[in-house]
């Protein structure tokens, strides 16, 4: 009796590992972008957290001090075609001589967060809080077009949406 004996390879072949190595590309492509997203939507997010606290901070030293205030917007260029960049700034001058300044766009925490829209003043928050001309608004854009915009109103309450 002759026994027929088969061979068995264990394995994969070369056409099924290229296969799963392309689906791993291709989900790996997709997670990084949407990693991106998430990143520039968190420095915008924390930028408009900040400039919310810089106008506090000026509200309270100006409050504190009986000195006025000064908040100034800066942007760097027109929204379309979106370029990154611009700064917010408060200062109150002699006998406090303080200053902060918010920088966005290239070379800071906010790389990919510009400022975009709203008036640029300079506003002025007086030794009662009250910050002239009636408020401001400003917005806040990242890469993908998506923004976030704050909100002062005249007597220093901020909203962010």
């Amino acid at each position: 009796m002759s026994r027929l004996c088969s061979k068995r390879e264990e394995g994969f072949t070369l056409i099924e590992i290229f296969v799963v190595l392309a689906i791993l590309g291709i989900l790996s492509a997709l997670a990084v972008d949407m990693l991106q997203g998430r990143a520039l939507s968190q420095q915008k997010s924390s930028a408009a957290q900040e400039v919310q606290s810089l106008v506090n901070q000026a509200r309270s030293m100006a409050r504190s001090t009986a000195v006025p205030a000064t908040v100034t917007l800066v942007q760097v260029a027109p929204a379309v075609p979106f370029v990154p960049g611009g700064s917010v700034t408060a200062t109150i001058g002699a006998p406090v001589n303080w200053a902060r300044r918010i920088n966005l766009g290239p070379g800071s925490d906010y790389k990919g967060v510009g400022l975009i829209g709203g008036a640029l003043g300079p506003f002025t928050v007086s030794p009662r809080g009250v910050i002239t001309p009636a408020g401001f608004v400003m917005s806040l854009q990242d890469g993908t077009g998506q923004t976030i915009t704050v909100t002062v109103g005249l007597l220093g309450d901020i909203t962010i949406q």
